[in-house]
């Protein structure tokens, strides 16, 4: 009789969620450190919400803890804190490893943020993105009715900042667009090329 078969169903499936989060957060951090930026490891799950409401109304801080890295670190501590309790508490160590698991997933939300803040601060000239090329991240909606966020690149830096279109159609998700202007750090994006550098 193995050691895996000794464990009953409860046990095998927060082992499985143990080691496939754990892989996940070993694999992602050793990219992170080899500058791997074009794996949207962060990137929003795929739900049916409005892109442009306001970041300030009920609910819409709980939609950024929507990202695969927030779940998998819900699933890390979720999982090992399941695994340590379960000997002394049966099935009722779910009552432990749920709070653990809210509580890693916030802490990655709050470390992700840090850096993300280190990483913009500084001498960051939001003028020197004007002609660029940006990656739509949120959804950008018509006519100026709301702002999405881009991805852009500076020297050394890839930043996801607030943008709003001029354009009749929504930018979607992953589409190419121009940064044309810059207004109280927000970027004005189109797909078309409005400063005749170039076709985009």
């Amino acid at each position: 009789m193995t050691w895996w078969t000794t464990l009953n169903g409860l046990q095998q499936t927060l082992w499985v969620l143990a080691i496939l989060s754990t892989t996940f957060f070993t694999v992602t951090t050793l990219l992170s450190f080899v500058g791997v930026g074009e794996l949207d490891f962060d990137a929003d799950v795929d739900i049916d919400v409005d892109a442009d409401a306001d970041p300030n109304a009920p609910g819409a801080e709980a939609l950024e803890y929507l990202s695969l890295r927030n779940i998998a670190a819900f699933t890390l501590g979720f999982s090992w804190t399941g695994i340590l309790f379960y000997p002394s508490m049966g099935a009722l160590s779910l009552l432990v490893a749920a709070p653990a698991g809210a509580l890693f997933a916030f802490l990655n939300q709050w470390l992700t943020k840090t850096m993300l803040k280190l990483e913009s601060s500084g001498n960051a000239n939001l003028q020197e993105t004007i002609g660029q090329d940006a990656r739509v991240s949120v959804e950008v909606d018509a006519e100026r009715g709301g702002k999405g966020k881009v991805v852009v690149q500076l020297p050394g830096r890839e930043l996801e900042l607030l943008a709003v279109s001029e354009d009749a159609s929504p930018l979607k998700r992953g589409d190419v667009v121009q940064v044309y202007n810059v207004q109280n750090g927000v970027l004005w994006v189109s797909k078309q090329d409005r400063l005749g550098i170039k076709m985009l």
